[in-house]
């Protein structure tokens, strides 16, 4: 990043952070117009310059709540009532502040709040009596405040402009309610600028770039609190409200509605790792490539965990050439798979889709590699599902695929879908995880922060003619039950195996054992789909199965176990 667009994120960032426009809808036209971000490092510090902004502006008012804040002093009501309103801001932050972004940092997500939130404003200047001073507040209303402030955490709200609406409601006059709205700010972006600085304390730059930064929120903080509290003085909120609604159309016009025409490989992009930080493409080689996919929100990466873990630096670049750090936020155990966190929101300019089933055996698949340049393949499927063996458990959530090249990457059908992934272990093996594993995986990251999957603890095969006239069964479907992991929820249901074997071809069967006929209600043909049912829940929710057992038909409810990491 350079001096001058240093500077010109600082401006930005005192401007909106304290007149009732959004910081976020400004920050997604200025990235994607002009293509630079300073990452979470320069946040904190350009968080630094508005804080101080504050502290300086109302240096008055701070010093007289910190003199007055023994028994009795006029000043000590105040402060107390500052720090009664941050609270549900900090707690949302902390608790919802990742996901809410992960799902709605997106240009039409930003553009619907920026519209919306503007009716508080409006309903403020009509409702609000416009009398009292933010001292004559009482400890249920900061606290409305304080619950309004925590509506900030969606994209295109503005902290400043939701916060004085409800104060403008509560009552207040203009000038009080924009001075009790930028005092309550203090806290949260001192809150923010440290969080900040924590998660992006690796990321290096330069001290005039920071500086810069600085400077420029000192500045224009400064001078748009002045502005403010001096046009609220004769005005309304009413120009605001119109600026408001003109960016939010011109945010949905130019970035709301998906790109049809961009290729969904857009979403790939290649992770470098490194010893030290990546500066520019003309450094020395990296240690390794892997590619990684844009996920929804524009917000994380997912790539193949067994590529980024332990790596000191990572550098993200997309396809246009914009590169950026980005660190390990998430990881699935199960599948093997690390989503990686962005410096910041990053503009899609496609939407991802996963394809929900199994590609049949001879689908035509592109197997994208790399982002730079991009390297692309042809993959075609040759069995789904695949009976494979992942740390000693008997699965069928992968596909066979055949390519000209042992490479890791992502496969898409020609209608643009995402089929699966290919990770490093599984290259070799020609084996992939198909698109619907990922879907899953992927929400419940953005959903939940996390990645947990659920676990019955059983083996089975399908029930094919063949099987069921050697073993002289009657059902004409279900699943015959191989193997019962002990101490598994399957084992607790009292599931079992067949104690005796009969030889069948190349595999020997169980004789005797349990054979599912059913689960959730639905019948079961294949493996695939009661690892499916059993996937597509959480651990802890309970699974009903229909089972024929020694002679009778059952049905027992499973209480799904939590499926246990390498």
């Amino acid at each position: 990043m350079e001096v001058w667009q240093a500077g010109i994120l600082g401006v930005l960032q005192g401007l909106t952070e304290f007149l009732p426009i959004s910081s976020s809808g400004h920050l997604v036209l200025v990235e994607d117009l002009l293509r630079f971000h300073g990452g979470l490092a320069f946040d904190a510090f350009i968080h630094l310059g508005t804080l101080l902004a504050v502290l300086l502006y109302f240096r008055r008012d701070w010093l007289g709540m910190l003199g007055d804040l023994g028994p009795g002093g006029p000043g000590r009501r105040l402060f107390l009532l500052i720090l009664w309103a941050t609270v549900p801001g900090g707690l949302a932050g902390l608790l919802l502040a990742d996901i809410i972004e992960a799902r709605f940092r997106t240009p039409i997500s930003v553009s619907f709040f920026l519209a919306l939130m503007s009716l508080p404003l409006i309903l403020g200047e009509i409702l609000g009596r416009k009398r009292r001073r933010a001292e004559d507040l009482g400890w249920g209303e900061a606290l409305g405040i304080g619950l309004a402030q925590a509506l900030a955490l969606f994209p295109g709200t503005s902290r400043s402009g939701i916060t004085m609406a409800a104060a403008l409601l509560l009552g207040l006059s203009r000038p009080e309610a924009a001075r009790f709205s930028f005092l309550l700010s203090a806290p949260i972006i001192a809150g923010a600028g440290l969080l900040g600085a924590l998660r992006g304390c690796q990321q290096g730059l330069p001290f005039l770039v920071m500086l810069s930064g600085f400077l420029g929120a000192l500045t224009a903080g400064l001078l748009a609190i002045s502005f403010l509290l001096s046009f609220l003085r004769r005005h309304t909120f009413y120009p605001f409200v119109i600026y408001r609604v003109a960016l939010a159309a011109t945010i949905f016009f130019l970035f709301g509605t998906p790109v049809q025409a961009a290729t969904p490989y857009s979403r790939v992009v290649t992770v470098l790792t490194r010893e030290i930080p990546l500066e520019n493409l003309s450094d020395p080689p990296p240690e390794s490539l892997t590619p990684a996919l844009l996920l929804p929100g524009g917000r994380f990466l997912l790539a193949d965990y067994a590529r980024v873990k332990g790596a000191p630096f990572l550098e993200a670049v997309f396809p246009d050439g914009r590169s950026f750090p980005v660190h390990l936020e998430g990881y699935d155990g199960y599948l093997d798979l690390a989503f990686l966190r962005l410096p910041h929101q990053v503009r899609e300019r496609s939407r991802l889709l996963f394809a929900k089933t199994f590609p049949a055996p001879g689908t035509f698949l592109h197997l994208v590699t790399s982002s730079i340049p991009l390297r692309v393949y042809p993959a075609w499927v040759v069995q789904a599902p695949k009976e494979s063996r992942l740390r000693g458990l008997l699965e069928t959530v992968r596909f066979g695929i055949y390519s000209p090249v042992f490479k890791e990457g992502f496969l898409f059908s020609p209608q643009g879908e995402v089929a699966g992934f290919v990770d490093l272990a599984q290259a070799a093996l020609r084996s992939a995880v198909p698109g619907w594993l990922l879907r899953l995986s992927v929400k419940k990251f953005l959903t939940q922060g996390e990645v947990e999957w659920a676990w019955l603890g059983v083996e089975t095969v399908a029930l094919t003619p063949v099987v069921r006239r050697a073993l002289g069964l009657k059902q004409s479907f279900g699943l015959l039950v191989l193997r019962v992991y002990p101490g598994s929820p399957a084992a607790r249901a009292g599931l079992v195996a067949g104690s005796e074997v009969q030889a069948l071809g190349n595999r020997v069967y169980p004789v005797g054992g349990d054979v599912i006929l059913e689960g959730a209600g639905r019948p079961l043909y294949e493996p695939v789909e009661l690892q499916a049912l059993v996937l597509g829940r959480e651990p802890g929710e309970v699974l009903g199965l229909r089972v024929w057992h020694k002679g009778r038909l059952r049905y027992i409810k499973v209480k799904l176990g939590r499926r246990r990491e390498p």
